[in-house]
């Protein structure tokens, strides 16, 4: 775990994982966009409270040039459609791109997403094997499993289960 990133994760109001993997995939797709919740004192927070649903979260661009560095804001049940946001942002970007430049954004895009997800995954496997070889490190920990059609037994090393005298 990066202290830094949960550090910005944290004052940037992301508490759940969603929202975690929906920032991340934003900093694939541009490093200087990420998902905040907006806080009271913004002028965006007002307006977005008064929409059905209520507005909470906003993609930010660090450098926007415009009043407000806001690009867009969402609702909360847009978090679990990471697809929807990612898509919103390059037809956003798209809009000022010749065709070719668009088909190349949305290639990036795809590509920033699928990323982000294997090394979710990714790192859910190792977190499994790391808590894995723990269980097998001890000596009374003794799995018998089979792999390719051999008993083999699964400890902290991996061994047939037939032993030849």
């Amino acid at each position: 775990m990066n202290l830094r990133d949960a550090a910005a994760e944290q004052a940037q109001g992301l508490t759940t994982e969603p929202q975690k993997i929906l920032n991340m995939m934003l900093r694939d797709f541009d490093p200087y966009l990420s998902l905040r919740r907006i806080p009271e004192g913004d002028p965006a927070f007002l307006p977005g409270r008064q929409q059905t649903p209520p507005h909470e979260f906003g993609v930010w661009e660090e450098t926007s040039t415009a009043s407000t560095k806001w690009v867009f804001t969402l609702p909360e049940a847009y978090i679990l459609s990471p697809q929807t946001v990612l898509a919103r942002v390059a037809a956003g970007d798209a809009s000022k791109l010749s065709p070719r430049e668009r088909i190349e954004l949305l290639q990036k895009a795809n590509a920033a997403a699928e990323a982000a997800k294997d090394k979710y995954w990714a790192d859910k496997a190792a977190e499994r094997r790391e808590e894995m070889l723990y269980i097998a490190s001890s000596g009374k920990s003794r799995i018998t499993h089979t792999i390719d059609g051999e008993k083999m037994i699964v400890g902290d090393t991996l061994r047939p289960a037939r032993t030849h005298v």
